[in-house]
């Protein structure tokens, strides 16, 4: 019977210092629930037990105080103080203000984390931006530019042999660590900054490189190709090398052999000595007169001949014994009727053709017309020169050196080499403005006829046309 009352005596106590002690946490959780916890610091400065309304009034005086702190950091025998704004470093009261008042869950007061946070001392920091740049500079300016870790590396040199250049490592500020250290300035836990360097390794190591190199040497070997006629070409390890591409895969050095490349060697190679260039039968369409005569050519499948090149590479194969067949095909000319006031295929990509004859100017793209205006060129004793001729420059709008108060638009000068040089005060332009303002204009009415002093002219839309899309260093051929 003692033993039941002692139980129950027990059990009463018991649950009365359980519900005082949840009524107490629950009434300091709703207490507390829009304040700040009661041991609670920023910057070293009180904000414990501060209702979420009043702290932005109370956080305000605190960081404009931390603002003006200057920072202090010592690297080996150097100490330096900086201003924030020379770190790049700016305090975001709105984004403290947020995170401080952040309110727990409505039962929150039921979790262990919860209460040792609120019975514990936090020591903050405010929240912070850095300009990443700015901090890394300054930092490298009065404590020493950083080392990057260097991978080794396999480069072609002199006659296109292997060399390792050798991995070196680095040696950096450690941005990462630094940050936490001022971080904990702001917390007012520390007074200075201690900035560490740290040693990184690079991605691609000595021994890597030297691996790879092994391989490319056992692999890499003579190629030997043939064509039908019994015609053998070799193309040697130092001509494949130009084409070996390095990637780095995580840690992995890795070589390929990149197939543009190797149809580049390919036809310097062997293109060369086996393609020959087909010339088309042209018949002028007017006179019927015939123009070219034409000419077969021939063509050898680069892109399938590379592909095999590189096959024989990866796979090892001994084309001393197996050679690489480089299939050689002939090529028909074709016939074309063309204005035989003109010439194509001068050269493989834009040029401009002036026939001085018919007064016509001709833009080219290899085979194919892409525009013609009429023109005025050199009349008399002041005709143009006939010849090969390059865009030198354009100037929008300039005067006559030679014709005092003739004012040209959309000037091309002319050249008689690609470099600029052989100028003789020669150009295509617009039609001749008589005074700076071109208010009076000549030359549209003798369009179609020789009419200039030498220069070719063009119709204004013409050369508005011209100025804009034929670009200098563009062939001009004069005939």
């Amino acid at each position: 019977m003692a033993s039941l009352k002692n139980f129950s005596k027990f059990f009463a106590v018991t649950f009365f210092l359980v519900s005082l002690t949840l009524i107490t946490a629950v009434s300091a959780h709703y207490y507390y629930y829009s304040k700040i916890s009661p041991l609670t610091y920023l910057a070293g400065s009180h904000i414990g037990s501060v209702n979420f309304q009043q702290l932005d009034n109370k956080i305000t005086p605190i960081l404009s105080t931390l603002e003006k702190k200057p920072i202090t950091i010592i690297y080996d025998q150097s100490q330096v103080s900086f201003t924030q704004q020379e770190l790049g470093i700016k305090i975001n009261q709105q984004k403290t203000l947020s995170q401080l008042t952040t309110p727990s869950t409505q039962f929150g007061w039921a979790s262990v984390n919860y209460w040792k946070k609120f019975l514990t001392v936090q020591r903050l920091h405010p929240s912070f931006d850095i300009n990443e740049e700015q901090f890394k500079s300054t930092l490298e300016t009065s404590f020493g530019k950083n080392i990057v870790a260097k991978n080794a590396e396999i480069r072609i040199v002199n006659n296109n042999e292997l060399q390792i250049s050798e991995a070196v490592n680095g040696n950096e500020i450690d941005l990462a660590s630094l940050k936490k250290e001022i971080r904990k300035v702001f917390a007012g836990q520390l007074s200075l900054v201690i900035l560490q360097r740290k040693t990184t390794a690079p991605l691609v190591t000595n021994t890597k490189a030297l691996q790879a190199k092994s391989e490319i040497l056992a692999k890499v070997t003579s190629v030997k190709l043939s064509t039908d006629t019994g015609k053998v070409f070799t193309i040697l390890p130092s001509d494949i090398y130009p084409a070996i591409k390095f990637t780095i895969d995580k840690t992995s050095y890795k070589w390929s052999v990149d197939q543009k490349s190797m149809e580049s060697i390919v036809n310097d190679k062997i293109g060369k000595e086996l393609v020959v260039k087909v010339i088309d039968r042209t018949i002028d369409i007017n006179t019927k007169r015939l123009i070219t005569a034409g000419r077969d050519g021939t063509s050898i499948p680069t892109k399938i001949i590379a592909q095999n090149i590189i096959l024989a590479i990866n796979n090892h194969i001994d084309t001393d014994i197996n050679p690489i067949t480089v299939p050689v095909e002939k090529v028909k000319f074709t016939e074309k009727l063309i204005d035989g006031s003109y010439r194509l295929n001068m050269t493989d990509g834009l040029y401009v053709y002036i026939n001085l004859a018919k007064q016509r100017l001709y833009v080219i793209e290899k085979d194919k017309l892409i525009n013609n205006f009429i023109i005025s060129s050199g009349k008399g004793e002041r005709a143009t020169p006939k010849g090969v001729y390059y865009i030198k420059n354009k100037i929008a709008f300039t005067y006559s050196r030679a014709y005092p108060n003739i004012w040209l638009r959309r000037w091309n000068a002319l050249s008689r080499n690609i470099d600029g040089s052989g100028y003789y005060g020669y150009g295509i332009h617009d039609l001749p403005c008589m005074d700076k303002q071109c208010n009076e204009i000549r030359g549209a009415s003798t369009l179609g006829q020789p009419a200039s002093f030498g220069c070719i002219r063009l119709g204004t839309s013409n050369a508005i046309w011209f100025f804009e899309n034929i670009p200098v260093k563009t062939p001009v051929y004069i005939y």
